[in-house]
């Protein structure tokens, strides 16, 4: 049973507890298919000489948030 039953009558949700390595998983996994994916992208495009202005947005949008990401894993 997800909910347990406390005295007074109310319940309390034990799945919220158990979502913190589900979303890790999730939130690394993601991360890594993004960065892998923009790894074989650049490989393709320097070697077919085809870089373009929607690399250099991608480029950004796959760097710059691992950034702020980081700055907040280290304000704990």
């Amino acid at each position: 049973m997800a909910y347990e039953e406390k005295p007074d009558g109310a319940q309390t949700n034990h799945f919220a507890q158990d979502l913190g390595p589900n979303l890790t998983a999730t939130v690394v996994t993601t991360g890594l298919l993004a960065f892998i994916t923009m790894g074989l992208r650049v490989f393709t495009r320097i070697t077919r000489k085809s870089w373009g202005i929607e690399d250099w947005v991608m480029l950004i949008g796959c760097v710059w948030p691992s950034e702020p990401t980081r700055a907040l894993a280290r304000s704990d």
